[in-house]
């Protein structure tokens, strides 16, 4: 059922103090920045329109982290050039618990108040790794989060045929714990083990030595060889969705996220070597959505720790369907796969654990040190964003220490997304299972039915300096906004749900008030008596970006006056 139901308020109430302390950074590598940033006690806000590359530095030495450094212990190398710096920051964590955002009653937000200098998510990814690793790899993880630091904030997210949060970031020590109990170890129908791809070589061996002809031996290698292929692109496309869903979940917070990641294969890349080789639609599709990632990744300032869970091997080979002769699986040292997981944390700015059993002490060590580091922007010397990979090395004045950091970034265009695509993205965040998109904050106050009222009525505020308008006529500022709204039945039932186009075009005294106090949005929603999750979701089709909010709601029986 198909309700409308939205009003556009422009709003002089003052409702709405959203992220006044974050970078606020477009879909690529970049923020965008003032001829003065205006900086906060946390960080800096920037203001159009030059942009802007953030880069995370961890500095170590003998693995522990290294504190007290100044700016003029860095200098910034892009493409060999030195570079300006702009903005510089040391973080280091706080032992005390951030305080929750102090909301009225009925009141919801899908941010906090106060965000530590860095959040943490552990991904225990089902998909790419196989069942009997799983159960150890659990249980170091439960022992990890029992350790946990007070202060340091941690999610936990499952990876399986989709990704879902387990526990958000305001959960406590102990729901942390009782949701890491709870992921049960299941095969992954895409991953082909080292074992399965042998017993099909030799399946194969045993045909050729029959009586089976050469034809029909080269057509049965074949259609093996590319049904694994596909499996393993899969993989890596489901693996890409889920960072991708990541990077929308935490874009709003600022500071670094460092994605722990728990798992035997990692089927992506973001280095300089990415490129579309393959000239077919299905491998340009696979490039751009490996790009797309790399700038998510970069713009949310997430780092990657890849966690191998196979613990301490020697000697090892896996096998890979690419390349090699018709029908036979090419093998790799196992120095290939750790190669590829150092690759993957390099150009994140993570470290990458293997050959150890100790997975707790991994997981310890990448949170500790991406709890400690330091946050230095510039704006690059050249003008054009031409896609390209751009290398960026940062240099210390004292010397004996270890430096971890992103190693380069594609200068996005600011070229949008196919509008249909970023609708049917807004469709899939509105999902029950999807993590909460921050992309674009959001604030809501909730009206229950009363004798007068008799629907469930949503007031909406958007961070009205997170959207893209575009001044027209030299005085007004245009915006085009899509919201949608879903009730879910615990039984993941749709119960009604409300859809409004917004097109704004505001002079400038309503428009500073949208950048004030931002964006308001009326919605009536009519529910029976029950138990729902509302996710209220608004897209931006300026600048492509999302955000959705979850509202945990309890419909009574209304009484009737007499």
């Amino acid at each position: 059922m198909r309700q409308a139901g939205f009003r556009v308020l422009i709003s002089c109430v003052a409702c709405l103090a959203f992220l006044s302390s974050a970078i606020a950074q477009d879909a690529g590598t970049t923020a965008p920045l003032s001829a003065a940033a205006n900086q906060t006690q946390n960080s800096p806000t920037f203001h159009a329109e030059s942009r802007i590359v953030v880069v995370d530095v961890v500095v170590t030495k003998h693995r522990e982290p290294v504190t007290g450094l100044t700016q003029s212990d860095f200098q910034v190398l892009e493409d060999g050039k030195r570079q300006q710096i702009q903005f510089f920051e040391s973080h280091i964590p706080s032992s005390s618990t951030p305080r929750e955002l102090a909301l009225p009653e009925n009141q919801y937000s899908n941010i906090s108040d106060e965000t530590p200098s860095s959040i943490n998510i552990v991904l225990f990814d089902l998909l790419n790794t196989p069942f009997v690793d799983q159960p150890y790899a659990r249980e170091q993880m439960v022992q990890f989060l029992k350790t946990l630091p007070p202060g340091r904030q941690v999610a936990l997210f499952e990876l399986g045929s989709t990704l879902r949060m387990l526990a958000g970031f305001r959960a406590t020590s102990d729901e942390l714990l009782a949701a890491a109990r709870k992921v049960v170890p299941h095969r992954s129908a895409l991953l082909d083990t080292q074992d399965s791809r042998e017993e099909a070589q030799d399946q194969l061996g045993l045909a050729r030595e029959g009586s089976m002809n050469q034809e029909f031996f080269d057509h049965m290698s074949d259609f093996l060889a590319e049904t694994t292929a596909a499996r393993d692109q899969d993989r890596a496309k489901i693996t890409l969705q889920a960072l991708q869903d990541i990077s929308h979940a935490v874009s709003g917070f600022r500071g670094r996220k460092n994605v722990i990641w728990l798992s035997e294969e990692f089927p992506v890349y973001f280095g300089p070597q990415m490129n579309a080789s393959d000239p077919s639609a299905s491998a340009r599709n696979y490039f751009e959505v490996m790009h797309d990632t790399a700038g998510l990744l970069s713009s949310a300032q997430i780092s990657i720790y890849p966690i191998d869970v196979r613990g301490l091997i020697s000697g090892l080979t896996t096998a890979s369907s690419g390349g090699g002769d018709r029908g036979n699986t090419r093998i790799r040292p196992i120095e290939d796969l750790h190669l590829e997981m150092d690759n993957l944390a390099r150009e994140t700015g993570g470290r990458a654990y293997y050959d150890t059993n100790d997975l707790k002490l991994a997981m310890q060590r990448s949170i500790e040190n991406g709890s400690h580091y330091y946050t230095i922007a510039y704006v690059p010397q050249r003008q054009n964003w031409d896609s390209r990979y751009h290398h960026i090395k940062i240099q210390l004045a004292r010397s004996g220490l270890d430096t971890e950091y992103r190693k380069g970034y594609f200068a996005n265009k600011q070229t949008d997304r196919p509008t249909d695509q970023a609708r049917a993205d807004l469709i899939s965040a509105l999902q029950p299972a999807t993590p909460q998109s921050t992309m674009l904050a959001l604030k809501a106050k909730v009206s229950l039915p009363d004798s007068d009222h008799p629907k469930v009525r949503i007031d909406c505020v958007v961070d009205g300096s997170a959207l893209a308008f575009t001044p027209i006529d030299g005085n007004r500022e245009t915006a085009h906004l899509q919201f949608e709204t879903v009730a879910w039945s615990p039984d993941l039932k749709v119960k009604a749900n409300a859809s409004h186009i917004v097109e704004l075009s505001l002079p400038q005294e309503k428009y500073q008030q949208v950048m004030h106090n931002g964006l308001a949005a009326h919605q009536e929603l009519q529910l029976a008596p029950g138990i729902y999750n509302i996710r209220v979701g608004v897209l931006d089709d300026g600048n492509k970006k999302i955000g959705t909010l979850d509202i945990p709601l309890r419909v009574s029986e209304v009484k009737k006056t007499s």
